[in-house]
């Protein structure tokens, strides 16, 4: 069955973005993404699915982009 997924960031304020699609971009002004989507709540996803996400602050280095199959 699908699973819920919740993502944080140590880095308090950071604009976090994911996807199951491409590799996450955040957005110049580090405050959305160029590519992908911009987590504000739980995410759904079902078996196999690979979920990427990267964390941008302004100010800040983007984080590392991090990788899970679920």
């Amino acid at each position: 069955g699908p699973h819920n997924i919740t993502i944080s960031s140590t880095t308090s304020g950071a604009a976090i973005c994911y996807s199951t699609a491409a590799t996450p971009v955040c957005n110049s002004a580090k405050t959305g993404c160029t590519t992908g989507t911009l987590y504000s709540a739980a995410v759904s996803v079902s078996n196999a699915t690979n979920l990427r996400a990267i964390a941008c602050k302004s100010g800040n280095n983007d984080s590392s982009v991090k990788s899970v199959t679920y």
